[in-house]
């Protein structure tokens, strides 16, 4: 089987504050993934990108939920649509931003059968996938790939109607939580490896020619300056190890 695309939104840690243990991390993910290093779009000219192209990783550029650039670096770009908004006027801004980059577009946000506090993800995130599908397959002159959706925002199995209103051929990375080590550590772990079995099981069942995947997101974002620590190293070694079982 070929390798499962993982998106790790904030592994640009790793590299920044993690030094040689951070960056051994990243390179045993991608000996079982496809992995993409998250780096915040602004990180144009940071040390540490050196040595995350210098050992194969690739970059994938992130843009903040309240954050609208109008220019982009090259290569893989990820939106987190958590902001809020007009759905439409959403998905218009992020095909512009998308347009002409060589690879493809990630786009965070929730699963479209699954309510967020009593809200859809259109109502509560500005997030319609329909219609961001829709906006980039119209093509406006030229046609796009469709963006891929990274789902977050549920912590156990997800239930059978969680991608209810997804496009059919629309590529999704599941998200995995990192544990809330301020509930119980223990359980929170054995709830890490559960989820991402529970993943696995959902990307072997929609598997038909999609580039289905993971997407690893911290279950509460640290502060500017956030270190990469001892739970960040044993986060991805729980996600590598199950892939390498699912492989």
């Amino acid at each position: 089987m070929s390798k499962l695309l993982v998106f790790s939104y904030h592994a640009y840690r790793a590299l920044q504050t993690g030094g040689a243990e951070g960056l051994a991390d990243l390179l045993a993910l991608k000996q079982v993934g496809n992995l993409l290093v998250g780096v915040p779009y602004q990180h144009t000219a940071e040390p540490y990108l050196e040595a995350t192209r210098k050992h194969g990783l690739i970059v994938c550029w992130t843009v903040g939920a309240h954050e609208r650039p109008r220019g982009m670096p090259l290569g893989w770009i990820a939106w987190d649509c958590e902001g809020g908004g007009d759905p439409k006027k959403n998905a218009v801004w992020w095909r512009g931003l998308a347009s002409g980059q060589p690879s493809s577009a990630i786009c965070y946000s929730g699963y479209p059968g699954v309510l967020y506090s009593g809200q859809t993800i259109q109502e509560r995130y500005g997030c319609d996938v329909a219609e961001m599908h829709g906006c980039f397959s119209r093509g406006y002159g030229h046609g796009m790939p469709w963006p891929t959706i990274a789902c977050g925002g549920v912590r156990g199995p997800l239930p059978t109607h969680a991608l209810d209103g997804m496009p059919t051929a629309c590529p999704v990375l599941h998200a995995i939580a990192s544990p809330d080590l301020e509930a119980d550590p223990d359980s929170e772990w054995l709830r890490v490896r559960d989820d991402v079995k529970d993943r696995l099981r959902w990307i072997r069942t929609r598997n038909n020619g999609r580039t289905d995947g993971l997407c690893l997101v911290q279950a509460v974002d640290g502060p500017a300056g956030a270190r990469w620590g001892e739970a960040d190293s044993t986060y991805c070694r729980i996600v590598g190890e199950e892939i390498a079982q699912y492989a």
